[in-house]
C-alpha cells in the first residue's frame, strides 16, 4: 500500500488523461460503490464502508473469487488484475487529496448545504430593514406615469419577503458562521467535483472565478444573496446542468471569464430589476418572491451565456455585453423569463438533466489554460505554476469588475 507521501510524489507526474483511461467509457470515476456493484461484490462491503467512514483510501485488498461461468480462467485473471489497478489508482488519488488537505490544516468533509435550510436560517436572523431601498423613489411626473402605466404593486403579503431579500443582499460573509462556511464549501465542491473541504483562504477560490484569496471581498453590492443564487442553482436538479454549462464556458481558453464575479453581477442586475418592481406581476402570480428571483437570476445568466457563446465574446467585451444585458433585463424581463423557461422545459423533456449527485465526475476535471481543476489546486505545485494559466490577466479582471459594477450607474429611462 502506497504511503501518502509517496502517493503525492508519484501522482504529481500523472496527467488527467492518464488517470481517466483507467475508468469507464463515460469518463466517470469509479467510486468504491460502483466497483462493488459492477463486479458482484468483489470488494468486501464492510471494508469499503469502513474506509469511507473514516476518510481513508480504499485498500487494494480484493476478495478472490472463482471464475464465473462463461469466462475462461485467463479472462477472469485479467479482470481481477484490472480491478486491482482501478482500486489502486483511486486510492492513490485519494491519498494525494488527503495529503494536500493535511498540509492545509486537516481533512474535513462538510455536508452539502441545502438552499432551503440556508434560506430559513438567514430569514430567521434579526434583520435590520431600516437601511434598505426595496423600491425606486419616483416623484412628480415620473411617479404619475409609473402609477398609470407601470407594473402592479406587490401584494402586501409579499412585502416582508421582498424586504428580507434586500437584507440578505446587505449581509456579509462571516468567518465564524458555520452556515456561511457551508454555503461556500458546497459551491466549491459542486463546481469542481472535490470531495473534501478546501481552506477558507487561498488561491484555489480563483479556480471558480473569485478575484482573490478571500471570497468575501467579491460580495460587494450583493452580499450573501450572490452566494445564495449559486447555491440554489447547484442544488436544483433541473438547473445544475445549466450552471455547469455556464461554468465550463468560463474555463474556455479564449472565452474565459471569472465565473463567480459574473454571477454576482447577474445577482446585482436581478436585485435592480426587483427594486424597479419589474417582477411584481410574476411574484404576485406565483405568490412568492425568492422563487421568482431565482428564476430571473438564471434567465439573465442564460441570456449572457447565449450571447457569450454564440457571438464568441471574451472578457474584453464584458462592458458592452453587461450594459446590453442590463437594459434587456430592465426593459424585457418577460421575454428573458420565457426564453429561460423554454430552454429549461426542453432539457427536462429530453431527460438530459444531470443531478448534482449523479455523474459527478463529468465536471470533476474541468480545466482552463490546460490546468487541471482538481481539488488539489491549492497545493504548492499548482500555486508555483499559477502564472502559467492562460486565463484572464489581473488587468482584465480589474477592468471586468469595474465595468460591470459601474453599469448600474448608467441611466435607463423607465416608468
Amino acid at each position: 500500500m502506497m504511503e501518502v507521501g509517496d502517493a503525492t510524489t508519484h501522482l504529481t507526474d500523472l496527467s488527467t488523461n492518464e488517470k481517466s483511461k483507467n475508468f469507464n467509457s463515460n469518463n466517470d470515476i469509479l467510486s468504491d460503490e460502483d466497483v462493488k456493484l459492477s463486479f458482484g461484490g468483489l470488494l468486501r462491503a464492510d471494508e469499503v464502508a469502513s474506509n469511507q467512514a473514516d476518510g481513508s483510501p480504499v485498500e487494494d485488498d480484493i476478495v478472490k473469487s472463482s471464475p464465473k461461468e462463461g469466462l475462461s480462467e485467463q479472462e477472469t485473471k485479467e479482470k481481477q488484475e484490472w480491478l486491482e489497478q482501478v482500486v489502486q489508482e483511486q486510492s492513490e488519488w485519494d491519498a494525494l487529496e488527503l495529503a494536500h488537505q493535511s498540509v492545509s490544516g486537516g481533512v474535513k468533509i462538510t455536508p452539502s448545504q441545502s438552499f432551503a435550510d440556508a434560506l430559513e436560517y438567514l430569514l430567521s436572523r434579526n434583520m435590520d430593514k431600516t437601511d434598505i431601498a426595496p423600491t425606486v423613489e419616483r416623484t412628480g411626473f415620473r411617479a404619475l406615469l409609473h402609477f398609470l402605466f407601470g407594473p402592479p404593486k406587490l401584494k402586501q403579503s409579499l412585502v416582508d419577503e421582498r424586504d428580507s431579500v434586500f437584507c440578505i443582499a446587505k449581509a456579509q460573509l462571516q468567518n465564524g458562521d458555520e452556515l456561511h462556511a457551508g454555503i461556500l464549501q458546497t459551491i466549491y465542491k459542486k463546481l469542481t467535483g472535490s470531495k473534501f473541504d478546501c481552506p477558507r483562504f487561498g488561491s484555489h477560490w480563483q479556480d471558480i472565478g473569485f478575484q482573490g484569496n478571500d471570497p468575501a471581498t467579491d460580495l460587494r453590492g450583493v452580499g450573501l444573496l450572490g452566494l445564495m443564487h449559486i447555491l440554489y442553482a447547484v442544488n436544483n436538479d433541473n438547473t445544475y446542468s445549466f450552471l455547469m454549462d455556464f461554468y465550463r464556458l468560463s474555463l474556455d481558453a479564449e472565452q474565459n471569464y471569472p465565473f463567480c464575479v459574473m454571477s454576482f453581477n447577474v445577482s446585482r442586475i436581478t436585485l435592480e430589476v426587483l427594486r424597479e418592481e419589474k417582477l411584481n406581476r410574476d411574484m404576485n402570480k406565483a405568490n412568492q418572491v425568492v422563487a421568482v428571483m431565482n428564476k430571473f437570476y438564471l434567465a439573465v445568466f442564460y441570456h449572457i451565456h447565449n450571447i457569450w457563446k454564440t457571438q464568441r465574446k471574451t472578457i474584453k467585451d464584458s462592458g458592452t455585453v453587461m450594459k446590453d444585458v442590463e437594459i434587456a433585463a430592465r426593459k424585457t424581463p418577460k421575454q428573458l423569463l420565457k426564453a429561460w423557461q423554454v430552454a429549461l422545459d426542453k432539457r427536462i423533456q429530453s431527460k438530459s438533466v444531470t443531478a448534482p449527485s449523479a455523474r459527478k465526475s463529468d465536471y470533476s476535471h474541468l480545466s482552463t489554460g490546460g490546468r487541471s481543476r482538481q481539488s488539489s489546486s491549492w497545493s504548492e505545485e499548482s500555486q508555483e505554476h499559477a502564472g502559467d494559466n492562460d486565463g484572464p490577466s489581473a488587468e482584465d479582471m480589474v477592468q471586468f469588475t469595474n465595468i460591470t459594477m459601474a453599469v448600474k450607474d448608467e441611466p435607463v429611462t423607465d416608468l
